[in-house]
């Protein structure tokens, strides 16, 4: 942008959302969004420490502490949805922490690392975010729906 290059993945995520219009409208929005990025960001760096990890010993402890965490994420994914009393982490458009969680609990799941079986509102989300992120024509200021 404007011949400078910017490498860090959550700072283009903030700033995208900022100019679609993902990022809530107050910075208390802004700060319950953020709360459930790093959540989502803090499993993937936990599991992604399990995927890459080449030793197979040391791969089986990883998964196996990981599979003892997930849960917890996972209930507190659905606890702040349940908060939320929509069915997106902040009001009733998608938000960024609606993409960051769907696509960090996607990537898990196709590696067997992550069940939202028994998650029901999280298990919605995914599929939410899936309809409306499918064919997405994505225009400054036009919403997802």
């Amino acid at each position: 942008m404007d011949d400078k290059t910017f490498g860090h993945s959550i700072a283009i995520t903030v700033y995208l959302a900022n100019i679609y219009g993902f990022y809530g409208e107050t910075n208390l929005d802004r700060l319950s969004l953020d709360e459930v990025n790093h959540a989502a960001n803090d499993l993937f760096r936990l599991a992604w420490a399990a995927i890459q990890t080449s030793d197979n010993d040391e791969k089986k402890q990883m998964v196996d502490s990981l599979a003892d965490k997930v849960p917890s994420y996972l209930q507190y994914f659905e606890d702040t949805l349940e908060a939320s009393n929509t069915d997106f982490f902040l009001g009733s458009n998608i938000t960024v922490s609606d993409i960051c969680v769907y696509d960090i609990l996607w990537r898990l799941q196709v590696r067997g690392l992550a069940s939202v079986e028994n998650f029901p509102k999280v298990d919605y989300l995914m599929s939410l975010v899936e309809q409306r992120l499918a064919n997405v024509n994505f225009k400054r200021g036009e919403p997802l729906y």
